[in-house]
């Protein structure tokens, strides 16, 4: 929770300045993407699984230039195996909050088109099963496990009126320090597609 109020803290100082920088007030320049996406198998027991991308995101000018995002994403995964070294469940479910704040470039391709690109840094907060033996059955918690992460991600967007667009990515998240010991390479690539609009 503290490293979540660090990341809105930053981000809406960074996005006031820039606001005010620019000429327009924060508003005019606050979009609001939304994205469902799909997420590869790292492989080692990992399947592939579902993302759904909220985000905040202040841009200088509306369709090209610099721009500030944050983004909360929340991932699901099954694993079989033994995948996960911090629990006993040798199948489950692991679930993953992204906290990720970074910086891009957006350009114009096209009279309705444009691509943008940007680097993230954050913290992913996992979450998985435990299981623990009673006299009379089984109890089942959750643990969890935060880490260190970096994201790239790239993407196009076409605007069916001048302040809203649909949009499609590809990202890499990738981990400073792993989350499971017994899958060496948990970094996740995937592919999103959405809508960003402004807030007014």
């Amino acid at each position: 929770m503290r490293n979540l109020c660090l990341f809105f803290l930053l981000f809406f100082t960074c996005a006031h300045a820039s606001g005010q920088s620019s000429g327009g007030t924060f508003f005019d320049k606050l979009y609001l993407p939304f994205g469902i996406g799909y997420t590869l198998s790292p492989g080692g027991g990992i399947q592939s699984g579902f993302v759904l991308s909220t985000s905040a995101e202040v841009r200088i000018k509306d369709r090209q230039g610099i721009f500030l995002r944050f983004n909360y994403n929340s991932r699901t995964n099954n694993y079989r195996n033994g995948a996960v070294d911090n629990t006993n469940a040798i199948i489950g479910k692991i679930n993953a909050d992204d906290f990720l704040l970074g910086m891009g470039y957006r350009f114009k391709v096209y009279k309705r088109i444009s691509a943008f690109a940007l680097v993230q840094g954050g913290m992913s907060d996992y979450s998985y099963p435990y299981i623990t033996s009673l006299t009379n059955g089984y109890k089942v918690s959750q643990q969890s496990k935060m880490v260190p992460v970096m994201a790239g991600i790239g993407g196009i967007e076409f605007y069916f009126v001048k302040s809203a667009a649909i949009f499609i990515e590809g990202s890499y998240l990738y981990h400073i320090k792993q989350p499971f010991i017994k899958n060496n390479n948990y970094d996740v690539p995937g592919i999103s597609v959405g809508i960003t609009t402004k807030l007014f």
